[in-house]
C-alpha cells in the first residue's frame, strides 16, 4: 500500500466536520454531560459504567447512538 503524500490525512471537508461535531453537540455527547447522565466522577470511569443497565435508561437516541460508536471504537482500538 502507498504511503499517503497529502498529510495530515482528511477523511471529510471541514464543513462535513462541522455537521458531524453538531450532531455530536446536539446529543450531549461531551465529557460534562456525558459524567451527569452516566453517574460517574470523570471518563476515566467509563469502564466501570454498567451498560446494560443503562442502554434501558431514558437516553435519546442519538446520545445511545453515540455511545455505541464510542464503545466500538474504544474496544477496536484496546485490541491491538
Amino acid at each position: 500500500m502507498p504511503v499517503p503524500t497529502n498529510l495530515p490525512l482528511r477523511l471529510g471537508t471541514s464543513e462535513e466536520f462541522g455537521h458531524v461535531r453538531g450532531f455530536f453537540r446536539s446529543a450531549a455527547f461531551g465529557d460534562a454531560a456525558l459524567c451527569r447522565r452516566l453517574g460517574i466522577e470523570d471518563m476515566s470511569d467509563l469502564d466501570r459504567v454498567q451498560w446494560e443497565k443503562r442502554e434501558r435508561e431514558n437516553l435519546s437516541a442519538p446520545l445511545r447512538w453515540c455511545l455505541r460508536v464510542d464503545r466500538k471504537s474504544t474496544r477496536l482500538n484496546s485490541s491491538h
